[in-house]
Formats: structure tokens, C-alpha cells, sequence
């Protein structure tokens, strides 16, 4: 057991005699007249006071078997059990020595079920040695639920009280190893006197911080005088002794991410301990690393990580002039390390100034506010790129990768592409590869999508299995992001399929069925592709259900050219079959009946297949309902059919599922404070700067309701128009946000379910607030009510709200929808008409109105002020049948031999108010060249200007 002066770590001793040095009690041992210096590390061994384990501890090591040692372990632990159980009270000695086996015992790997109120009981001996072994017990088996840990807690407080110094360290450090709610609620108090107390010894202060340190990281203490608690600890960056500041810094930071306004007093004292650090070195000589004479490195390090949770100082400030000359100061050191044609420096100074300055490019990256600094440490970074330890080349390409995030180096981090390719070809590390991944996803862009892409899909033949579904994953997402045409794109991914399938995972096939459905330019190419890849007899099963689906839908499209035939399309799915699962056999199955709609000639050959009783009579109940519904529905009507297995329409676009899997699968990072993905500040999206937020529609700024003044507001016009005649779609949509929604309108009621989707790789928005209303200002038009929504939105994942109306009187102007959120500590206003409009509360009448009872209604009505009449150019002349059309899906069916100009179209319909009642309405709309004029009458005064403007609009556009 070693004994160590109060400088350094536990101290541990036999009770020999204590001796004073200075003020500090601390162990002496005499041995032949000897006096040892208490400040050098002594070695004492106990094993001479306790016979019985140094006997013990030689027979396990005599042991040749696992049998032998089994029996060996069994009958000590049967001695021990025994001698605990005799009435006899055993002395300290002997309680030391048997808890001091059990101890060895559990090492060994041994379940230990006896002997804890033995060690307890240690706990309150006098002499130091038996103290120390019960602290030891404690330490290494009892956790935090154990039945005796109220007892050990009142233990550890009576120790922490006590004024030997030695017995302090002891509970520190049990406390420190065991940690937990029921034992931590019991000591925060007295731990937290210990740190702040200005008597207590320097080792002692240390040994206090880091059992806080515990406590904290498990969240289940609460602090008292918090504020006073947080300058005793934040002076603690600037003490003296190079020991505590080590421990105050990891404190402060755990404190930081907890109470960061309470703590940002930090700021200023970490930068000024970082510059005397640097500019004038260490006073403690065991804190000088190597020879070089580099201060307290480490110490560095933790502040360079405590400066990154808050945002960076004033520029102006002398804070921030001193924290400038903290980072040129890094610089000066860092880059003659990766100079070539030099003599290598030595390992440990070079490990010392990198940690240094990898941090600063941390620090550079999260401020995110230098172009200079972080165009200068992208060069250096890329320097490293061709160092010869792996460790190194890993690190630079990691801070390549963050620099790619901020606003100024991208352009600095495209000049080592190259580079950064050649890494990707040669190095053999699957983590260092990954990095370089990282690299070329940042730094990939619309110029170099294509090579960045190329070079990927060769590094995806040869890449290690670990590192091919995160490859695959960003593949499709620059390829989607950047890609010059469709039809590259859907190459890209089919190829993707080809290469990786089993890697493929169901969002990136179901979304290049998405570009397929929605794009009819690439319908036939893919169609080609996907029969060609399917020819493989071996090819993989996601390449089967996307070759299934798209010759479904588009097989017809190659049907003419003489090796793609239906007939050859079905023989070739019909191969597939036995060798897929359940799921994509459904899947063809569903594609077979596609074929008997697509292609009429073969719609008995594929009855016949569907009427097989191999299918029919399957084990599985999914395929045999399918093929006897099937086989049903092709036995129906032809017009049912062609119905029933119409195209499918297009899908929705979205690519945020893409995005969530992307960070889920990207590796867990133990520090929060060193880990990018987890900063509180300074997070920077791949795909939009802070500017982008607002797409088109940044206007002045506005005050958020109940908020604070916003830094820009944007609007959704450009989204807007289509609602007039369609219930569901996107609202907003921008590179990191999109908002979209689906209607539900019965009578005049009306819901509006709204989806919010964080398409930024790695930024969260916070502090969302929404807020509905009606611009008009009259309250009593329209009645609505909005549900809560998330605070926050984490990136890849979709929140909803529900929004409830009540028409209560015809309205002109659509609801509002006013989203406040922060992005990059910037507030942004979002103000969203919502698809709340007249029309959507139009119903047709039950029995629709002849000539004579429309002519009749027409003129009970009257003119002007229920009359209401508005002319306007459309873009190209409108025919007959196209205002129809439109008029239809406008909610106001067209009553046809009314009027006897045929080119004329007349509507009747019905507008359901909760206020006013239901609404009637007639309307003439009258086409002349490119000019159309609208006439609208109706029993509402008021409704008759708004129907007759709305219906102008969606005529016209």
C-alpha cells in the first residue's frame, strides 16, 4: 500500500505516529533512526502486520487450477463467515484483516453476500488503518441502495467534521466512488463548506471539488446558496495550487451546463488563468510537461472547453484582447509540429501543444466570429493531413470536419479536398475514414457533388462494414441536396442499392420512390435501371422492392422495346419470388395486379397466377388475403379496376426521416463540453446559415408576442396559393424548417393539424412559441383555439399541432399563424396564413336549381349591397371546361343549362356559419378572351364581396 505526501492523491499509513508539517498533519515513519521526508512518495508495506492475507493472497497464486482456487476461496470465506458469527466480539485487528480478504475475494471475481456490517463498523474505528480498510469496502462493493448506507452516510459526515485532515480524504473519496441520491443528499452540505472553506488544506479542497464533480454528473444533489456557491467555486480557477484549479475546472464546467447565467462569471477568470498558463508559464515545477517548459497542459484544456459554453466576449472588451493573444500565442506553437524536413520533436511535447490546439479549433468553431482564425487554423489543420501517426490525421480531419459548419472556412477547407480524398483511398482506420466522410459532407456543395460522389461510391466497395450504412446515408442525402438533374440523382441511388443493399436502409429506397413518382422525366430511365439491376439472379432484396414498385407503376413506359415485354417484366419478378420475404412477396404480388391494369393482354395470365392455391391456400394470411382479393377484384369490372389500381399520386415531399437517421447513427461522445453535437452555443446546420433561416420573406423586424424584439420575420405567400383548392400540403418551408399541414372542415368547423420538421442536421430550435389570430382584428369572425406545442425541436424530428376553428360570420382575410423560435441564439418570427378560407366551408345544395328557380332566386336577391361584381385578366385564355374545374374544387359546383350562353358557368352553393347561420350564394362567372368577370350574389351582404374576390383569384392565377 503506498503512503503519498498531501501533494499528491490518497494517503494511506500505518499508525506508526503522526507528525506536523506546517499546519498539515501528516504521516511519519521511523525505521532505524530514519526520518522520511513526507513530501516523497514512501512505500510501506502492511502485509508484514497482517499475516493471515499475506498467507492468503501466496495460496491463490499457488493455485494450479480454477478447481483449486475455488476450494481455496470457499473455505476462507467459510472461516471469515464463522469468525463473524461467534458471539465474541472480534477486535479491529482482525476485522481489519478478514474485511481486507473480502475485499481481495470480490477482486477476484467473487460475489461477496456477508461482511458489510463488519466494514461499516470500521468506519468508526480510531486507528487509521482499520478506518481505511472499512473506506475501502465501502468504496468497492457497496453501491448506493444498499439497506446500511445510511449508516455509512452518518459515518462520512461525522469523518468530513473531523479536524485530521487524513480522515477528511478518506469520506471524500468513498463519496467520490459510490455516489447515488440517498448518499449524496446526506453529504452535499458538508462537501460543499469543504470547497469553499478558505482554512482547508489545498489536497483537501481538490478531493472536495471532484466528490461534488460526482455528485453533480448524476444530477441528484440540489446546492444551496447557489450564487454564493458559484464565485467561491469560480475563484477556485485561480488558485495557486495547480492541483485544485485542475479539479475546480471540471467542476465548473459540470456546473455551467446546469446554471449557465449563474456561472458566466467564469469567463473572464478562466481567461485570465489561461493567459499567465501561457504567456508566463507555471510556478509548480510537477506541473512544467516535459522539458519544453510547457505549463500545465491539461489545465489548458479544460479551460479552453469551459470557454466554449458561453458565447465569445465582447470584442472591444480586454477580455477578449486578452483571450486574441491566448490564441496567437497557441499558433505560434502548433504549426512547426507538422513541418517536414525537421527533426521530430519529442512525442510527449508534441501530444502536449496538440491537445492545446485542437481544443483552440473548438473554441475557433464554436465563437464562429473570425474569418482570419478560421481560415488560419483550416490551413494548419489540413497540414496534418499528412502526418505519419494516424492519431493525428484522425484529430485534423475531425476539426476539418467542424470548421465545414461555420460561416467563413468552407472555402479554407475546399482547398485540401483533394487531400482529404487521398485519405479516403489510402487510410485503413474505419474511425480516421469516417472523419474524412465527415469532411467531404461538409464541404460538398453543388460544384463538387459529382467527384465528391464519385469518389465515395468506389471508397463504398472497399470501406469496413462499420462505417457503410453512415457512407450510404450521406450519399443520398448530397446527392439529393446538390444533385444536377433527376436523373443523376436516381442513378446514384439505384446504384447505392446495387452496391450496399444490406446497408440501404427502408428511408433511402422509399425516397428515391418518392423522386420516381413525383418526376415524370426520370418515370421511364428508372424503369429501365431497375429491370437491368434486377436481371442479376443475385441481386438484393431492396433492389427487388423498388424494382417491384417502379415497374408497377412504369413498366408500361418500356413495354415497347423488345427485351422489357410484359411478359418478360413478370417472368423476371416471378424469379424473385421464392427467394425474397414475406413483406416483398406482398409487395410483388401487389405489383402483379399493377400489370393486369397496365397491360390488358395479360390479365389473364396473372388471374391465373393469383388463382394458384399455393397462394391462395397460403400459410401465411397477408399473401393469401392478398391473392384472393385480388384475384377478386380482377374478376370485377374493368372500370373498377382501373379505379382501384390507378398511378399513385405524388407523395409529399420531405427528407427529414433521412436526416434523424443520419445523427442517430453517428457515434455517442462521452463529453458533453468537447462534444459539437451537444453545445449549447454555437451550433452551426450543413445546409443553411443563419441568414437562410428566412428563405425569401425577411421583412422588418417584429416584436414576437410576449417575446422579445426578433432579429427577422418571413412569411409563407409564396406556399399559400395552392390551398385554395387543396386541404393538405407544406405551409413553409426553408433549407433547416419545414411546416406543413393537413385539413379537416365539417360545416363551420374546422381543424387544422400542423407538422413541424427540424431538417438541420445538428441544430435545435428553441424557445418556440406560436400564437393564432385574426389579422382583420375582429375577434368575433372567426373563433380559434391552438394546442401546445414542444418548446423544442431537436433536429430530425417532427412535432404537431392541432388548430381548432369556428366560423361564426363570413371572413376575407385567413387566420394567422405566429411561430417565434430561436435559431443560433437569433430570434426568428414565422407569421403563416393558415388554409382557413371561405370556401372550405361551401357545400353544395341538396337538390340542385333548375333555370327558373336560379332566375327566380337570382332576382329575390337583388343587387348591390348582396351583389358584388369583380372583372380580371387571367395569364392565358380560360376555357370552358377549365373554369369548371376550377370551380369545382373550389367548392362551387357548376349547375350546367342555366345560363343560355353556353360559355357561361353558373354555381350555386351554401356557406355553414355558427353566427350567421348558413349562407346562400349564387354565382355567374362570365369568360371574354383572357377577361373574366364573376358576379356573385348572395344573402349576406358581406359574403358577397369575399366569395366573389376569392373566386376571381383562383380563376386567374
Amino acid at each position: 500500500i503506498t503512503v503519498r505526501s498531501h501533494s499528491r492523491g490518497t494517503v494511506t499509513c500505518t499508525s506508526l505516529g503522526y507528525s506536523y508539517f506546517g499546519s498539515l498533519l501528516v504521516p511519519v515513519v521511523q525505521s532505524e533512526g530514519v526520518h522520511f521526508n513526507p513530501r516523497k512518495i514512501l512505500r510501506v508495506s502492511i502485509m508484514k502486520e497482517m499475516r493471515g492475507l499475506q498467507t492468503f493472497i501466496a495460496d491463490i497464486r499457488g493455485c494450479k487450477s480454477m478447481e483449486a482456487e475455488t476450494k481455496r476461496i470457499n473455505k476462507e470465506l467459510a472461516n471469515i463467515r464463522s469468525k463473524f458469527g461467534q458471539k465474541k466480539a472480534l477486535s479491529g485487528y482482525d476485522q481489519k484483516k478478514y474485511v481486507s480478504k473480502l475485499v481481495f475475494i470480490f477482486l477476484l471475481g467473487n460475489e461477496i453476500e456477508f461482511g458489510y456490517a463488519e466494514a461499516v463498523a470500521l468506519l468508526s474505528a480510531a486507528k487509521f488503518s482499520e478506518k481505511q480498510i472499512g473506506y475501502l469496502f465501502i468504496s468497492v462493493l457497496m453501491t448506493d441502495s444498499h439497506e446500511l448506507i445510511g449508516e455509512v452516510a452518518n459515518a462520512i459526515n461525522k469523518d468530513l467534521r473531523s479536524v485530521k485532515e487524513l480522515e477528511v480524504c478518506l469520506a471524500l473519496n468513498c463519496i467520490a466512488n459510490v455516489g447515488g441520491k440517498n448518499l449524496g443528499g446526506s453529504v452535499v452540505k458538508m462537501v460543499q463548506k469543504l470547497i469553499v472553506a478558505k482554512e482547508a488544506p489545498p489536497f483537501v479542497k481538490k478531493k472536495a471539488t471532484l466528490a461534488m464533480l460526482r455528485l453533480l454528473r448524476e444530477g441528484q444533489v440540489e446546492l444551496q446558496d447557489l450564487s454564493g456557491f458559484a464565485t467561491s467555486s469560480i475563484q477556485l480557477l485561480a488558485d495557486s495550487d495547480m492541483g485544485v484549479t485542475t479539479a475546480a475546472a471540471s467542476l465548473v464546467i459540470a456546473m455551467a451546463l446546469r446554471h449557465a447565467d449563474e456561472f458566466k462569471g467564469c469567463v473572464s477568470v478562466a481567461i485570465n488563468r489561461l493567459h499567465r498558463l501561457l504567456a508566463k508559464g507555471c510556478d509548480d515545477m510537477e506541473y512544467v510537461y516535459t522539458r519544453a517548459g510547457i505549463a500545465a497542459p491539461w489545465i489548458c484544456v479544460k479551460l479552453l472547453r469551459l470557454l466554449q459554453i458561453y458565447p465569445a466576449p465582447d470584442a472591444d472588451s480586454p477580455t477578449a484582447n486578452r483571450l486574441n493573444e491566448c490564441m496567437d500565442l497557441i499558433f505560434t506553437k502548433a504549426p512547426t509540429l507538422a513541418v517536414k524536413g525537421k527533426p521530430k520533436p519529442n512525442a510527449k511535447t508534441s501530444n502536449a501543444n496538440h491537445s492545446i490546439f485542437f481544443e483552440l479549433c473548438n473554441l475557433i468553431v464554436h465563437y464562429d466570429n473570425d474569418a482570419d482564425r478560421q481560415a488560419k487554423a483550416s490551413a494548419l489543420l489540413g497540414r496534418f493531413l499528412n502526418d505519419d501517426h494516424p492519431n493525428l490525421r484522425f484529430l485534423a480531419l475531425e476539426g476539418l470536419a467542424a470548421m465545414t459548419e461555420t460561416s467563413h472556412s468552407h472555402d479554407a477547407v475546399r482547398t485540401h479536398l483533394d487531400a482529404v480524398l487521398s485519405s479516403l483511398k489510402t487510410e485503413k482506420d474505419p474511425t480516421v475514414q469516417r472523419r474524412a466522410v465527415d469532411v467531404l459532407y461538409g464541404v460538398c456543395d453543388s460544384d463538387t457533388v459529382e467527384k465528391i460522389v464519385k469518389d465515395l461510391l468506389v471508397f463504398l466497395k472497399k470501406s469496413d462494414y462499420s462505417v457503410r450504412e453512415e457512407v450510404v446515408l450521406k450519399i443520398a442525402i448530397l446527392a439529393e441536396r446538390n444533385a444536377p438533374n433527376s436523373q443523376w440523382y436516381v442513378n446514384v441511388i439505384l446504384t447505392l442499392i446495387t452496391m450496399a443493399g444490406d446497408h440501404v436502409i427502408e428511408e433511402v429506397w422509399q425516397r428515391v420512390l418518392q423522386i420516381i413518382v413525383n418526376r415524370q422525366d426520370v418515370q421511364d430511365h428508372a424503369a429501365a435501371m431497375c429491370f437491368r439491376a434486377m436481371l442479376d439472379p443475385a441481386c438484393h432484396e431492396n433492389m427487388v422492392k423498388v424494382g417491384a414498385y417502379v415497374l408497377g407503376e412504369f413498366g408500361h413506359l418500356i413495354a415497347n422495346d423488345p427485351s422489357c415485354v410484359p411478359e418478360k417484366q413478370l417472368e423476371l419478378l416471378q424469379t424473385h419470388y421464392p427467394m425474397v420475404s414475406v413483406e416483398t412477396r406482398c409487395l410483388l404480388l401487389s405489383t402483379y395486379v399493377k400489370f393486369a391494369n397496365l397491360f390488358p393482354e395479360m390479365r389473364e395470365p396473372i388471374l391465373a397466377v393469383l388463382s394458384n392455391e399455393i397462394l391462395t391456400k397460403n400459410a401465411n394470411s397477408e399473401i393469401q388475403q392478398r391473392a384472393n382479393e385480388y384475384g377478386s377484384l380482377l374478376r370485377a369490372d374493368q372500370k373498377v379496376v382501373a379505379t382501384v389500381l390507378d398511378e399513385m399520386p405524388p407523395f409529399q415531399e420531405k427528407e427529414a426521416s433521412i436526416l434523424s437517421k443520419l445523427e442517430k447513427s453517428k457515434d455517442a461522445i462521452t463529453d458533453a463540453v468537447g462534444s459539437r453535437a451537444k453545445r449549447p452555443h454555437g451550433e452551426k446546420p450543413v445546409v443553411a446559415t443563419p441568414d437562410s433561416v428566412g428563405g425569401g420573406g425577411a421583412g422588418p423586424a417584429t416584436p414576437a408576442a410576449g417575446g422579445p424584439l426578433t432579429a427577422s420575420t418571413v412569411n409563407n405567400d409564396q406556399f399559400f396559393t395552392k390551398f385554395w383548392t387543396q386541404d393538405n400540403g407544406v405551409l413553409y418551408e426553408n433549407p433547416v424548417l419545414q411546416i406543413g399541414c393537413k385539413c379537416e372542415f365539417t360545416g363551420s368547423r374546422g381543424k387544422v393539424n400542423l407538422f413541424y420538421g427540424n431538417r438541420s442536421p445538428n441544430v435545435v430550435f428553441t424557445d418556440i412559441e406560436t400564437r393564432v389570430y385574426n389579422p382583420s382584428g375582429d375577434e368575433s369572425e372567426v373563433k380559434l383555439h391552438s394546442g401546445a406545442v414542444a418548446t423544442e425541436l431537436k433536429p430530425g424530428v417532427q412535432e404537431t399541432q392541432l388548430v381548432q376553428c369556428d366560423v361564426v360570420k363570413p371572413f376575407a382575410s385567413p387566420p394567422v399563424l405566429e411561430c417565434v423560435l430561436t435559431f443560433e441564439s437569433r430570434r426568428i418570427t414565422v407569421q403563416m396564413k393558415l388554409p382557413i378560407l371561405p370556401n372550405k366551408f361551401f357545400s353544395a345544395l341538396p337538390n340542385p336549381l333548375d333555370a327558373a328557380t336560379f332566375g327566380a332566386k337570382w332576382k329575390q336577391i337583388g343587387g348591390p349591397p348582396r351583389e358584388a361584381v369583380v372583372s380580371k385578366n387571367a395569364s392565358a385564355p380560360r376555357s370552358t371546361a377549365d373554369l369548371e374545374s376550377r370551380m369545382q374544387v373550389f367548392n362551387l359546383p357548376v349547375t350546367k343549362g342555366i345560363d343560355p350562353n353556353a360559355q357561361n358557368c353558373v354555381a350555386t352553393a351554401v356557406m355553414t356559419t355558427s353566427g350567421d347561420g348558413v349562407v346562400g350564394i349564387l354565382a355567374r362567372v362570365e369568360p371574354t378572351g383572357q377577361a373574366i368577370k364573376v358576379t356573385v350574389r348572395a344573402a349576406n351582404e358581406k359574403a358577397s364581396p369575399i366569395v366573389a374576390n376569392c373566386l376571381a383569384t383562383v380563376l386567374t392565377v
